[in-house]
């Protein structure tokens, strides 16, 4: 996405702009000021934005981000040239793609084994097969006492 084409979606999300209608220079100076100031302050998120210095420039956020850009810039700007009666609806917009950002860019990591979980029937040493937790016996049931595992013919 252009930031031009973000900066006219944000000022048609206040009624600044009709569809055709130009964007002055000072108002495409003031927008890409407040984008910027925007990604700044969201930058322990945003990690790959590219500052834009020209409405021609590319916004390097990846696509997930584009839907909260627009409505965060249009909020930003509709203290100086918004038209709209209530802004109540923008301002929850807002907030339902920064949550949709923050749930897409969640990562749950697989789960890992502890260190000391033993292998299959549970008397195999993780990272040493041949190391068992415990005796093993051919001719024995193994049973819990004082906390620890014994074959039951040696009790």
């Amino acid at each position: 996405m252009l930031a031009s084409e973000l900066i006219r979606d944000a000022y048609q999300e206040i009624g600044k702009v009709a569809a055709q209608q130009s964007i002055t220079g000072d108002e495409t100076a003031t927008a890409i000021r407040y984008l910027n100031n925007l990604m700044y302050s969201k930058a322990y998120i945003i990690v790959d934005y590219t500052v834009v210095e020209s409405a021609s420039d590319e916004i390097t956020t990846p696509d997930v981000f584009n839907m909260w850009l627009v409505k965060a810039l249009a909020i930003k700007l509709s203290t100086q040239f918004g038209q709209l009666e209530s802004y109540m609806a923008l301002k929850e917009d807002e907030s339902e793609a920064w949550q949709s950002i923050l749930i897409q860019l969640q990562r749950i990591p697989a789960p890992q084994l502890n260190g000391n979980v033993p292998y299959g029937s549970g008397n195999k040493m993780p990272g040493n097969r041949t190391s068992n937790y415990y005796r093993e016996s051919d001719n024995g049931v193994l049973t819990e006492q004082n906390g620890t595992i014994v074959v039951e013919d040696d009790t």
